[in-house]
């Protein structure tokens, strides 16, 4: 009888063992399982390939950067559970941010090519204005990710429920003491695996830049529709590049700087307009939409005496504050992580861009934004950059609506109103205008307003709705009205006898909806090259009372216009000009999606004298925006008339 006592202690004993061991056995299966298959299900959601799982899963398997995100997943649920002590609740923590940080990056890939970043979290304004488009459709790539997480997030409670308990076996029973100690250990092991995690994500991030790596990416060096986590935690101050690099890089271009274009003997003033969604309507899908008037009619008949054409984009359907920063700086935006956070990363810089060249001419300077200067904190970085005048849509004279904000007509009447009332000689004027801008945006308290347009759309073989249907038109309207307001801006100065320059051009495609962009010809995940030539290029325009000879744009980044100005009125040469012009004697376009030569032929990979002046030049951007930057006077006048 003893002896049958004593085996059932002994059996009841393994038993508990074996239990425990089961217990950890599904708490470490339950991290690596969640931890390696999650990342590809997030990346399915978000892409949405036409390729079953499977398929996916055997493309990617062996993919380093899932590797990366499988480790960070997986250290982050030990680092929850030694906190929790419950697997179930560590799998339901973790899931919560992952399929949120998911849905973000799905919503903002579809509308604007690009997926969530970490500075996104800083664009509070942005954000506001998101909410009222955060949509939610059920489908079989949002069932795999949710079921998924739902089963792990079960099965870690279910183990809780039969194993938990006897693993923790005693914990009531141990004194005050021990408790506490072992909640210290718990803790102290938390905070280990927290260093580690950082400094392993710091290492990888910083090879990822290394230069080894770096020279066997892509060129176009394109945001992908892939690794969610990766890109939310990729940061633009991890390129390494030492101070020796940076230093060569300036020698590089000292050497060869040019300056042979012919120097005219004034300072015109000097007026350039980035128009909001500001687009060439031509460049829907052939045959796709039809319209009852020619919304760039206007532009045509300006074609006869301006110099036209188009210039690349590094955005799509949003970053107007990416355009915006290109043309002021002179900086490639495609070297920086986000298209939204530009300004972000240029606060606090004593880097003043064209302003400074401009004030060095003894021009004035004004910037003009018909909306609130607190928007994306223009008015502190225009006062960063040194405009002299900051006008807002308080500010302004004329404040006549069109659909909803301040026209594209008073934005040049209030433009032909500071010229006539400049103090100096020659001024350059800076204004973005918000017309064209999705009617998202709140403004003064006003709904949208009852538009008669004048431009309609018929997209041809689909009914659309009522309201895509005042959506579109009011976008062609608003292309069309712009055009006339720069016709307006042209008549006036057509009677003004000092030198002026005028240009214009747009800062993207309209953010049309997602849903309808096949309908119009596009499709956010289109890489034939003549489609993302449709998707990227703006239209720009230049007028000049100097000379009746014009120019032709082909194309080019929209962070070369200043010089392209500068060159074509004739102005004295700066080093950030020397810069750009071989930059362009080398690269007619260096965007995200696109790269032309010099002579506009497309590319797919550089040379290797386009790989040293790109490399430079990212050494160049590096340093204005993270280094010493003991160069930043890069505007500085080379020579005066």
């Amino acid at each position: 009888m003893k002896i049958n006592l004593f085996q059932d202690k002994a059996t009841g004993e393994q038993k508990e063992k074996q239990k425990r061991l089961l217990y950890i056995i599904f708490v470490i299966g339950l991290v690596i399982a969640y931890a390696r298959y999650i990342p590809y299900f997030q990346d399915y959601y978000v892409a949405k390939p036409v390729d079953s799982l499977l398929t996916f899963l055997n493309q990617n398997y062996l993919n380093g950067i899932y590797g990366f995100e499988a480790i960070l997943i997986g250290t982050l649920l030990v680092i929850v559970y030694l906190l929790s002590w419950n697997i179930g609740i560590s799998l339901l923590l973790v899931s919560i941010p992952v399929f949120a940080l998911t849905h973000a990056s799905f919503l903002k890939y579809a509308n604007r090519r690009e997926l969530f970043r970490l500075d996104d979290l800083k664009l509070t304004e942005a954000a506001g204005m998101a909410t009222k488009y955060v949509t939610f459709t059920l489908d079989k790539y949002s069932l795999i990710l949710i079921i998924s997480m739902f089963v792990l997030v079960v099965f870690g409670f279910l183990t809780e429920h039969y194993y938990g308990k006897n693993f923790k076996a005693g914990w009531k029973e141990k004194s005050q003491k021990a408790k506490w100690s072992f909640r210290v250990i718990r803790i102290g092991s938390a905070l280990f695996c927290f260093c580690l995690l950082f400094f392993y994500y710091k290492g990888y991030m910083e090879y990822r830049k290394s230069p080894e790596v770096v020279e066997h990416l892509d060129v176009l060096n394109t945001e992908s529709q892939y690794y969610v986590l990766y890109r939310f935690l990729e940061n633009d101050k991890l390129a390494n590049i030492s101070v020796d690099n940076i230093d060569a890089s300036y020698a590089f271009f000292e050497e060869n700087a040019t300056n042979d274009y012919p120097k005219s003997d004034v300072n015109p003033s000097v007026i350039v307009i980035m128009n909001e969604s500001w687009w060439n309507t031509d460049n829907f899908g052939e045959g796709t939409v039809t319209f009852n008037t020619d919304p760039m009619a206007p532009y045509r008949e300006l074609a006869e005496k301006c110099s036209t054409g188009f210039l690349t984009s590094n955005v799509y359907g949003g970053g107007t504050v990416s355009s915006e920063a290109e043309f002021l700086t002179g900086l490639n935006t495609k070297y920086f992580m986000g298209d939204s956070d530009a300004f972000i990363k240029l606060e606090g810089l004593t880097y003043t861009g064209v302003t400074g060249y401009f004030k060095e001419l003894g021009y004035g300077t004004v910037a003009m934004h018909p909306y609130t200067g607190e928007f994306y904190n223009r008015q502190g970085l225009y006062s960063q950059f040194g405009f002299e005048k900051l006008l807002f849509a308080d500010d302004m004279t004329y404040q006549e609506l069109y659909s909803k904000y301040i026209s594209d007509s008073s934005v040049m009447k209030q433009i032909i109103k500071e010229y006539q009332e400049k103090e100096t000689d020659s001024m350059f004027l800076w204004a973005v205008t918000i017309a064209n801008h999705r009617r998202h945006l709140p403004f003064r308290g006003l709904d949208e307003l009852d538009v008669d347009f004048p431009v309609t759309a018929t997209v041809n073989g689909v009914e659309l709705s009522d309201a895509y249907q005042e959506e579109i038109d009011n976008y062609v309207s608003g292309i069309y009205y712009s055009c006339l307001a720069f016709q307006e801006l042209v008549e006036y100065f057509e009677t003004v006898d000092e030198p002026v320059i005028l240009a214009m051009y747009g800062d993207h495609i309209p953010n049309f909806r997602p849903e309808y962009m096949e309908y119009l010809g596009f499709s956010h995940e289109a890489t034939d090259t003549e489609t993302l030539e449709r998707t990227y290029s703006v239209p720009v325009i230049m007028w000049t009372n100097m000379k009746e000879e014009t120019i032709e744009f082909q194309g080019e980044n929209i962070s070369y216009l200043p010089q392209m100005i500068m060159e074509y009125a004739g102005l004295p040469n700066s080093y950030m000009g020397n810069v750009l012009a071989y930059e362009r004697s080398l690269l007619k376009t260096n965007t995200r999606y696109l790269l032309r030569d010099e002579e506009g032929e497309l590319l797919e990979s550089f040379s290797d004298a386009q790989i040293e002046a790109v490399n430079h030049f990212k050494s160049l951007q590096y340093d204005v925006l993270y280094g010493k930057n003991e160069h930043s006077n890069l505007w500085s006048v080379i020579n005066s008339n």
